[in-house]
């Protein structure tokens, strides 16, 4: 008769563990729960001071993320761990950073879009920052 209780237990632990997940699926920026060492910095970061990076779980310090979504170069920014090939979403960008590095980060995304893109036309008026895709089997613009 003691099976099944433990059963029964499992299967509120794994409603419980499947309700957290859903919680945190709606957060923008998930925060470690226990303090740890950020593996940037070396410094020891307390509980809810930094972040657990969606895509590969890793935890770094906010400051260390947010100086690196700062000082990124590319459209994508990169998990500081070695060797790590996740990337940092949206929204834990924008949760990081203030709304103007935000803009100016979307803005290098945007900048390395046109420059990758073979049929790119960049407007020539002046400070004007729109661009479009030429098709070469269409003569007119709307």
């Amino acid at each position: 008769s003691k099976a099944p209780v433990e059963v029964d237990d499992a299967k509120k632990a794994s409603g419980e563990v499947y309700s957290e997940l859903v919680q945190l699926e709606h957060r923008a920026l998930i925060v470690n729960t226990e303090p740890f060492e950020c593996g940037v910095c070396m410094e020891e970061c307390a509980a809810a001071g930094g972040a657990v990076l969606r895509e590969c779980v890793h935890t770094f310090c906010r400051d260390c993320l947010s100086d690196l979504v700062r000082h990124c170069e590319e459209p994508q920014v990169s998990c500081p761990a070695m060797g790590c090939p996740g990337t940092l979403q949206e929204r834990e960008i924008r949760s990081l950073v203030t709304q103007e590095e935000y803009e100016r980060w979307l803005a290098r995304g945007l900048a390395a879009a046109e420059s990758g893109t073979k049929n790119a036309f960049h407007c020539r008026t002046r400070d004007c920052t729109g661009w479009a895709l030429c098709d070469p089997g269409v003569r007119r613009f709307p």
